[in-house]
């Protein structure tokens, strides 16, 4: 058994589904803590925070439709900051690949093991995979490349932001 301490969205994970929420004098933390801290965080850290928490706890459909608006929100109101000139289509297009890159980041080809398969078997072959060139990560659409790519990089802030202030909510 590993000695490794879960991870807050880790430990989050199962709060959320405790039956025991109460609250401990002797502060130990609890489930009821985690909870508390999520509120916190996912409130203090903007409108795209809370629903890209609920889908990485959940991975519901209702939760992606969610997260989906507030980065299709997201875009609209960083596309009008940054003059970026998109249509709707485009704006739901750079929402969609910057979500599904943030949510599963593993290249689709090569399941992130960063070479190419050798068909029939598990193995993989020397050559490095061309989709990915090699990165493991999912390839970014190159139409639409520099917003997508700044959409992914506010998504991973805001998980981090939100991970960070659990984290010291709960010191």
């Amino acid at each position: 058994m590993s000695d490794e301490k879960p991870s807050h969205l880790e430990r989050l994970s199962l709060a959320l589904y405790t039956n025991n929420l109460t609250m401990d004098v002797n502060r130990q933390r609890t489930d009821y803590d985690y909870v508390v801290a999520l509120g916190i965080a996912t409130g203090r850290n903007g409108s795209v925070a809370a629903p890209l928490t609920h889908l990485h706890l959940h991975s519901t459909q209702s939760a992606y439709r969610q997260a989906h608006e507030a980065v299709v929100d997201l875009v609209k109101r960083v596309g009008s900051k940054k003059n970026w000139r998109l249509n709707a289509g485009n704006t739901k297009r750079v929402a969609d690949l910057a979500l599904a890159h943030h949510v599963a980041p593993a290249c689709p080809v090569c399941s992130g093991r960063k070479w190419q398969s050798i068909p029939g078997t598990p193995s993989t072959s020397g050559a490095p995979c061309t989709a990915c060139r090699g990165s493991g990560r999912r390839p970014v659409h190159r139409n639409l490349h520099d917003e997508i790519t700044q959409i992914i990089a506010m998504l991973e802030k805001a998980d981090d932001l939100t991970s960070r202030t659990i984290g010291r909510l709960l010191r």
